[in-house]
């Protein structure tokens, strides 16, 4: 259920990359990063992609 609740948020991302709590991270053109109860992303997106850089899964 985590794997995929995961898995959806980050495939959001293609559609809306800048969705509600990303925020720009550090003076990274384009780099946001999006904090969630689950997990962590620091991700990247241009118009013709998204790359995730980071993910910390929160296990607890």
């Amino acid at each position: 259920m985590l794997r995929a609740s995961i898995v959806d948020t980050l495939l959001d991302l293609a559609d809306d990359p800048t969705p509600p709590g990303a925020m720009p991270y550090a003076d990274i053109p384009g780099a946001y990063e999006l904090v969630t109860p689950a997990f962590r992303a620091l991700y990247t997106h241009g118009p013709d992609h998204v790359s995730v850089w980071v993910l910390h899964v929160n296990l607890r």
